[in-house]
């Protein structure tokens, strides 16, 4: 792929007398397929680089190397390509240092992956706190820590193959699978990223009882579906035939990946700055200290912290797509697409945190029972979000009330007795003050040993 058509044709215009280093050197150049031959002699002669400097002027000048490296790649086959980098490699410039980030590829993903995997683990720690199940958030992230696997092996598989190396220092034989890996990158990023708003939407979904706003959480979700689908789509045809992708011996077209790249980039922003302010009116409608309210808007905002990493990550895409130096101008693009899809789900997961954190450190977090967090009748779900409340208070699990069953020695199973116990307040007022209610009163199950209900009220 690349690059050294190094000056064979040079050698025949230099008149020294050359030392036996100097010959080796330049039987090196006549290796040089003839397609390359004439990159270099055009490249080099305008550069003034001398074929006995050859190793100083052109093996440490990236740009001359580029240079070179685009001539040979726009004229010669696959196969010559690799032929000329081989000889770059082990003959010409064999010994001279050549940039690498490949360590810190590496280095970079294994930080962010012992960061998030651990934080994932604490969601469910969280979660085994208050219930013995799983909601359709939990298992949103599930998936998504499923698919962040092969995110985080890839890139240090990758890294290992000389992705972080400029391309005319990569082994041929490795560019195949490091683009048809990249490929495949490219869609995990996508799944992920979605899966990770998906999970907050479902969690909106969830604690929030309001019917206008479950609509548009649905609405919400129908779009991330469709997005997530599509943009998918839009990765695997990037090219036709789909090996294009990945093989450049094999002949088709591929779409503006640039364009592709901001479109996408500039929806997920939005996307994160959606979700951010979706809870504001629900939480609104509560009636809390300030302290209490931010609280719980930290809580939910953290959901769209991955915005942040969206936006710095502009500035690495730039170059996205429009240059053929992709195993090295692409570090950048990658760690920060990882750092973002992986950050999103930090940030649904940190939402989940508070059950382990109050347990750890009860004063961390201002109680927000019912007595000091009501809602106003005139908003739509509010005598469901009351009934929700209540229950929280009562050790209620998924709309049902425990039954704590009663038996004793004596007992034969159709005596045991079943008793279900509820109390609370009831103190009406006229209607002008209607937005004030408190509930009184007790309600009891007598035994239940004949199969009928024996029911005692108490006002």
């Amino acid at each position: 792929m690349r690059v050294l058509g190094i000056l064979v044709s040079i050698a025949t215009l230099v008149h020294v007398t050359l030392a036996q280093g100097e010959r080796e050197l330049v039987e090196a150049f006549t290796k040089v397929p003839s397609c390359a031959q004439k990159c270099s002699v055009k490249t080099l002669g305008a550069a003034k680089c001398e074929l006995l400097d050859v190793r100083n002027c052109f093996c440490a000048d990236e740009a001359l190397q580029l240079a070179v490296s685009v001539c040979v790649v726009e004229t010669c086959t696959v196969k010559d390509q690799s032929a000329a980098t081989i000889i770059l490699q082990t003959e010409i410039c064999n010994g001279i240092p050549h940039p690498s980030r490949s360590a810190e590829i590496i280095r970079d993903v294994i930080i962010i992956a012992s960061i998030t995997f651990p934080i994932i683990a604490l969601r469910f720690i969280s979660r085994s706190l208050v219930s013995n199940r799983l909601w359709l958030d939990d298992w949103a992230v599930v998936v998504a820590a499923i698919l962040m696997v092969p995110m985080v092996v890839i890139p240090i598989y990758n890294a290992t193959l000389g992705f972080g190396k400029h391309f005319w220092d990569v082994n041929p034989d490795n560019v195949v699978i490091l683009r048809k890996l990249y490929y495949i990158s490219q869609i995990l990023y996508i799944l992920v990223q979605g899966l990770a708003k998906v999970s907050i939407l479902l969690l909106y979904l969830r604690i929030f009882p309001d019917r206008n706003f479950r609509r548009i959480i649905h609405i919400a979700l129908v779009w991330m579906a469709a997005r997530t689908i599509i943009f998918v789509c839009v990765i695997v045809f990037q090219c036709i035939p789909v090996a294009v992708s990945w093989d450049q011996s094999v002949v088709g077209k591929c779409a503006d990946q640039q364009a592709f790249v901001y479109a996408g980039a500039a929806v997920s922003i939005f996307e994160d700055i959606v979700i951010m302010f979706l809870p504001v009116y629900e939480l609104n409608a509560l009636t809390l200290s300030l302290k209490k309210r931010l609280v719980l808007v930290f809580m939910f905002a953290l959901g769209s912290f991955a915005s942040i990493t969206s936006i710095i990550r502009l500035k690495y895409i730039v170059s996205y797509g429009t240059t053929i130096d992709l195993t090295y101008a692409n570090v950048d693009p990658v760690i920060w697409s990882i750092l973002e899809s992986f950050t999103a789900i930090i940030c649904a997961s940190l939402m989940c945190l508070r059950p382990l954190i109050v347990k750890i450190v009860p004063k961390s977090f201002p109680s927000t029972e019912m007595s000091e967090a009501t809602r106003t009748p005139t908003t739509p779900g509010w005598a469901k979000s009351i009934n929700v409340k209540l229950a929280s208070k009562m050790r209620h699990s998924s709309n049902r009330f425990e039954l704590h069953s009663q038996g004793g020695e004596g007992l034969v199973d159709s005596d045991n007795v079943i008793r279900v116990q509820k109390s609370w307040v009831t103190e009406t007022h006229p209607a002008r003050t209607a937005e004030s209610l408190e509930m009184k009163g007790r309600s009891s199950c007598g035994t239940l040993p004949t199969g009928k209900n024996s029911w005692d009220q108490e006002g």
